[in-house]
């Protein structure tokens, strides 16, 4: 309003196209500076510095180094200061960039970062166009730029969601600093999907959260676009649907309340018609969210099974539901129900233990409570996302490769509340306070440790999450 008043009496007819660019900057200048981006821009400066430091020992393992191998790409300072952020996997993910799915176990990895790191490293064809770089320099260029300009704004993200769940600036605050602390902080910086990834997740919760959950589904479709487990986000549509919407319709007269029922229609009662309504929109809005696997997974079988060699060597063509993505997982990374749970994994095991006791611990603390310990953490409003770290847990810990738990829930919020209301909580959640603050100091120094140790293991290929 001053703004606009200020603009009528100065320039007598309306807004000038100074003031435009004024009010622009101002507004870009306000979000960039806003404390959540800060300490995200802070958490990533200091991460890249202390990568490329310790990037200066010896590697571990060089074998799937990509553009590490003698002669492949030259070894200018572009590739000295980036390509400890392109290991492990995001060796496939350049690769994908740079040339596509040229072989099957390239679909492991879905598109969205891939398409990505392509589009962004095309900003830098000026740098290979003046011999300063060549192309798979541009590529890691563009990858670590962009997770660590989506991780500062998966920060803003958390910090605007927590305070539209919990409805307390002091959690919602502790949250976002300790999401800059994660556990799976590397990953965050390197060219993986995890920063992407959350950047949209955490949008489409933000979005859920606030009822918009059409501009919700095409967050977390865009999410499935770039991980797998996007599909996991149909849950919360699943949750209204099948569980907050009845039961208003079997309780007589029960108004919708902002704790147990969907927003849409605030001071409507919720009647089996406007039920009716909202289970064909929530179907709709699910099948936004799984549409980019679908188109996936007719790419892949468009490209493997309609020609008559490819179909020859590629088995699962013939399977009931054709999926590749499924096949690669199981046939190349042993990936499958149980397949881990082996004697040998044992290291693998340890890794992800101090995540699972955190992720178990917390679920216990919120739904069987000794007693209260803090009304924002223990509203009914979190069930949804308790109840998907539950499901995110299971997951990796009978399906997948057990180690990359760490990472694979780094992107859940709840993680993130719990830790934090233990910081704010006045209530002891164990039986004295003594222990309880030798949990917060546990909890504390678990992300610092993983934080620090996490890019020396990762960047000199040393086995890590």
């Amino acid at each position: 309003q001053l703004h606009r008043s200020t603009m009528v009496v100065v320039g007598g007819g309306g807004p000038t196209t100074t003031d435009n660019h004024v009010w622009w900057w101002w507004w870009w200048w306000w979000w960039w500076w806003s404390p959540a981006c800060c300490w995200g821009l802070l958490s990533r400066m200091t991460l890249l510095v202390w990568t490329i430091l310790v990037g200066l020992l010896p590697d571990f393992d060089t074998s799937g180094s990509g553009g590490s191998r003698e002669g492949e790409w030259p070894h200018g300072w572009l590739y000295t200061l980036l390509h400890h952020f392109g290991k492990w996997d995001g060796v496939y993910m350049v690769q994908v960039a740079q040339q596509g799915y040229m072989y099957d176990y390239f679909h492991a990895f879905f598109p969205g970062l891939p398409c990505s790191v392509s589009l962004a490293s095309l900003l830098a064809l000026p740098l290979e166009w003046y011999g300063w770089c060549n192309s798979h320099e541009r590529h890691l260029l563009g990858g670590v730029v962009l997770s660590n300009l989506f991780f500062v704004l998966s920060v803003s993200e958390l910090y605007k969601l927590s305070d539209t769940v919990l409805g307390n600036k002091n959690i919602a605050r502790t949250a976002a600093i300790l999401y800059c602390l994660t556990p799976a902080n590397i990953f965050m910086s390197a060219i993986y999907t995890e920063s992407l990834f959350a950047y949209l997740f955490l949008g489409g919760l933000r979005m859920h959260a606030q009822n918009r959950n059409w501009v919700a589904s095409v967050k977390f479709g865009l999410a499935c676009f770039v991980r797998s487990n996007g599909v996991l986000a149909c849950w919360f549509f699943a949750y209204t649907t099948f569980i907050q919407c009845p039961l208003a319709v079997l309780v007589p007269g029960n108004l919708r309340s902002r704790e147990r029922l969907p927003r849409a229609y605030p001071t409507r009662a919720c009647t089996w018609s406007l039920y009716l309504h909202i289970v064909m929109s929530r179907a709709m809005q699910c099948l936004v969210v799984l549409l980019p696997l679908v188109f996936y997974l007719l790419y892949g079988y468009h490209q493997y099974c309609t020609n008559e060699d490819t179909r020859r060597l590629s088995p699962w063509c013939d399977s009931v539901v054709p999926n590749i993505y499924s096949f690669v997982q199981s046939q190349y990374w042993n990936v499958g129900f149980l397949r881990y749970w082996q004697f040998k994994q044992l290291p693998n095991f340890a890794l992800a233990t101090p995540m699972i006791l955190l992720s178990s611990f917390g679920l216990y603390t919120y739904f069987w409570p000794r007693r209260p310990t803090s009304v924002s953490f223990h509203a009914p409003r979190l069930f949804p996302y308790m109840a998907y770290w539950g499901i995110q847990l299971l997951v990796a810990l009978f399906t997948m490769h057990v180690q990359v738990t760490t990472r694979f829930v780094s992107s859940c919020p709840a993680i993130y509340w719990f830790a934090a209301h233990l910081f704010h909580t006045t209530t002891p959640v164990l039986p004295s306070t003594t222990s309880n603050r030798w949990l917060q100091s546990t909890i504390l120094f678990y992300f610092l440790c993983y934080s620090l140790i996490g890019p020396v293991l990762f960047a000199n290929f040393y086995p890590w999450t």
